[in-house]
């Protein structure tokens, strides 16, 4: 079977506000304007929510150790069965920035 290589995915949920109450939004906007002179990668995360009570399959997209939304549902749920089973994928930054006054992180995913 294939691998998942370079996929461009837009995260999802990026308007909702954290269980911490910390703004997705403004996390987002912070690292835009790191990424616009492209002098440091952002480090982002992909983590499991199994947990998660509106989707089993969810992934938690996780951007310099704070969350910026999720894998939409119909990629979550062909990667989480692969991560439950101890694949790993990596995942960098493509876009990120605002547009319409609405925040944006696209990224590209790989399976290692």
């Amino acid at each position: 079977m294939s691998k998942i290589q370079n996929v461009d995915l837009k995260v999802v949920g990026v308007t909702f506000k954290n269980e911490d109450g910390s703004s997705r939004k403004d996390q987002i906007l912070t690292l835009a304007e790191r990424f616009k002179d492209r002098e440091s990668e952002i480090k982002i995360d992909l983590v499991r929510e199994p947990t998660n009570q509106y989707d089993i399959n969810a992934i938690k997209v996780i951007a310099e150790d704070k969350q910026i939304g999720y894998i939409g549902k119909e990629y979550a749920s062909i990667m989480s069965p692969l991560m439950d089973d101890c694949e790993e994928f990596t995942a960098t930054v493509k876009g990120i920035g605002e547009y319409k006054n609405r925040p944006f992180c696209e990224i590209t995913i790989n399976q290692v």
